[in-house]
C-alpha cells in the first residue's frame, strides 16, 4: 500500500513539473507580440540582417550570403556576410519562404521559431541541471531564474543564428554531462548530436575545448599529463569534437571561397577573413584585456545575473537578505555538497565555457551585447548554489512562484518589444504594398538614406531583397518619401512609396 501510495505521489509530481514547464513555454509563444516592425538597436539591425541573408541564400549564387546586390554599368557588386555557418539562415529561409511576399507573417514566423530554440535551451540546461541536483523542482528554478535576464528575454526573438546558437551551446554542455555521466552510451548518437549543436554556430566549439581542458587539468594528478592526452585522443567525445572541427572548417573554407569566387581580388582582403581577424584580436579597434574585463565583462555579467528582467533584483536581494545571510551562516554546504555527490567540473564548465568564447572573440563581444547570453552558464551556477538554501518542502512552491514570474516577464518585454515596434510595423505593411507592384530583378534607386528611412539598418535590403540597388540615371523604379519628377507613382502609402521611371 505504502509503495502505491509513494508511486502515485511521485506521478503527481512529475505532472505538476510538466504543467509548469508547459505553461511556461506557452506563454513565450503565446505571448509573443505580433507587430512586424523593427526596434532600435542591435535587435533590428540583426533582425534585418538575418532575414536578408536568409532571403538571397540561393543556388543561384552558389549559396552565398550576402546583404544586397548594387549595379553598375560596369559590374555587380556583392555586400556579402558570409562568416556564419549557413545552417541557421538556410532554416529561417525554409520557415520564412512558404510566406513570399507577406513580410509581416514573415516576421512573426521567424520571431518564433527563435522561441523554439530558447525553449530547446532551457529544456536542455533543465535535464542537466535536474541530473546534478537530484531535484526538478529545484532545477526549474534555477534554470528560469538563469533565462530571465533582461538580456536573455530581449534578444531571444532575435531573428539571426545566436538563439540557435545557444541551444547548440546547451546541447553541448548537455552531452559532455550526459557522455561523462555513462547516460549517452551510443557513440553513433553521440556523433550526431555533436554534429548537431555545431551546425548553428561557432560558440558550441568553445563548450568542448573547456570541457577537455577541465578534463585534463581534473584528471592530471590520476593519469599524469601524457597518459591523459593519450586517454583523451581515444575518447569517442573528443573524436566527434574534432570531426566537427574539420566539418565546421571545411564549411567556413567553402564559404570564404564562394566569397572569392563572387568579389574577385586578393583572398586577404574578403570581408570574412578581415571579420575573423578582428573578432579573435588581430585586428585594429579592439579593446585591451584590462578594459575589456573592467568596462565589458563586468557589465555583462551584473546584467545576465539579474533576474526577472533585471527589475526586481535589488529590491528583492534587500527583501531576502535577512534570510539569506542567517542561512548562508549556518548552511554546511560541503556536507550537502558531499551528499549530492556534485562533480565540480560540470560547474567549471558552465561558467567557463561562456568565458572562453568572450575571451576568445572580445574584439567582437565588446561591441555587442547579445553576446552575454553565452554567459548563461554564472547565472545557472550562482542561482544553483543559492537553491540549496531552500529547504526542500518548500523547493515546489519556489518553483511555482519563480515560474508564474517568469511568465509575467515574458508578458511584459513582449509588451514592451510591441510598443517599440509600431511605428516600424507601418513601414512593414507599406512594403507589402510596394512588393505587390515591384517585379523581382528590378534596378531600384533609394532617395535618401535606406539605413535611416527603413527604421533598422537592413530593413530594405529585406524588403528588397532580390532586387538590385543603383543610381537615379540607372534606375527603372525608384523609393521615395517625397515625389518624383518623371515617374509614376505606383502606391499611395503615408510614407514610403513606389515610383517607376518613365520611358
Amino acid at each position: 500500500m505504502k509503495k502505491n501510495s509513494k508511486s502515485k505521489t511521485i506521478k503527481n509530481e512529475t505532472i505538476i513539473q510538466l504543467v509548469i514547464l508547459l505553461l511556461v513555454f506557452l506563454s513565450i509563444i503565446v505571448f509573443q507580440h505580433t507587430k512586424a516592425g523593427f526596434m532600435a538597436g542591435h535587435h533590428a539591425w540583426l533582425s534585418t540582417h538575418g532575414l536578408t541573408l536568409a532571403s538571397n541564400i540561393s543556388p543561384k549564387y552558389n549559396f552565398l550570403m550576402f546583404s544586397a546586390k548594387n549595379y553598375s554599368t560596369e559590374n555587380i557588386q556583392y555586400e556579402p556576410y558570409n562568416r556564419f555557418p549557413i545552417f541557421p539562415f538556410l532554416m529561417i529561409k525554409g520557415v520564412t519562404a512558404p510566406l513570399y511576399g507577406d513580410f509581416s507573417g514573415q516576421v512573426y514566423i521567424a520571431r518564433q521559431t527563435m522561441n523554439l530554440f530558447l525553449i530547446g535551451a532551457i529544456t536542455l540546461a533543465f535535464l542537466t541541471i535536474r541530473r546534478i541536483l537530484k531535484n526538478n523542482y529545484q532545477a526549474i528554478s534555477v534554470v528560469l531564474i538563469a533565462f530571465s535576464s533582461s538580456y536573455m528575454l530581449y534578444y531571444s526573438d532575435m531573428i539571426f543564428n545566436d538563439t540557435p546558437s545557444l541551444f547548440g551551446f546547451m546541447l553541448a554542455i548537455f552531452i559532455c554531462y550526459h557522455w561523462e555521466e555513462k547516460i549517452i552510451k551510443n557513440k553513433a548518437l553521440l556523433a550526431v548530436l555533436v554534429l548537431l549543436s555545431i551546425l548553428s554556430g561557432w560558440q558550441p566549439y568553445t563548450v568542448y575545448a573547456s570541457w577537455f581542458v577541465i578534463k585534463a587539468v581534473a584528471e592530471k594528478r590520476k593519469l599524469g599529463m601524457l597518459k591523459r592526452i593519450v586517454v583523451t585522443f581515444k575518447d569517442p567525445l573528443f573524436l566527434s569534437f574534432l570531426a566537427s572541427v574539420i566539418f565546421g572548417g571545411v564549411i567556413l573554407t567553402l564559404q570564404i571561397l564562394n566569397e572569392w569566387r563572387f568579389l574577385g581580388g586578393n583572398l586577404s582582403d574578403l570581408p570574412t577573413i578581415n571579420s575573423i581577424a578582428f573578432r579573435v584580436g588581430l585586428g585594429d579597434g579592439g579593446p585591451n584585456l584590462i578594459e575589456f574585463v573592467i568596462d565589458n565583462q563586468t557589465t555583462y555579467i551584473q546584467n545576465i545575473i539579474k533576474p526577472f528582467l533585471g527589475r526586481v533584483f535589488i529590491p528583492l536581494l534587500a527583501l531576502l537578505s535577512p534570510f539569506l545571510i542567517s542561512k548562508i551562516l549556518e548552511f554546511d554546504y560541503k556536507k550537502y555538497l558531499k551528499k549530492l555527490k556534485l562533480d565540480y567540473r560540470y560547474l567549471v564548465l558552465f561558467i567557463g565555457s561562456g568565458l572562453l568564447w568572450h575571451f576568445m572573440m572580445r574584439n567582437f563581444v565588446f561591441i555587442h551585447d547579445f553576446q552575454a547570453i553565452y554567459l548563461v552558464g554564472i547565472p545557472i551556477v550562482l542561482y544553483l548554489s543559492l537553491s540549496l538554501l531552500i529547504p526542500q518542502n518548500l523547493q515546489k512552491y519556489a518553483a511555482i512562484i519563480i515560474a508564474a514570474v517568469f511568465i509575467l516577464s515574458i508578458y511584459q518585454i513582449n509588451k514592451e518589444k510591441a510598443d517599440s515596434s509600431t511605428s516600424g510595423a507601418v513601414i512593414t505593411k507599406e512594403f507589402e504594398n510596394i512588393d505587390k507592384q515591384l517585379p523581382e530583378g528590378s534596378k531600384i534607386y533609394i532617395d535618401g538614406d535606406k539605413y535611416v528611412m527603413g527604421g533598422a539598418q537592413h530593413a530594405f535590403d529585406y524588403y528588397l531583397a532580390g532586387n538590385y540597388f543603383t543610381t537615379k540615371d540607372l534606375a527603372d523604379y525608384i523609393i521615395s518619401e517625397g515625389t518624383q519628377d518623371n515617374s509614376v507613382q505606383l502606391t499611395y502609402n503615408e510614407k514610403i512609396n513606389l515610383f517607376k521611371v518613365s520611358d
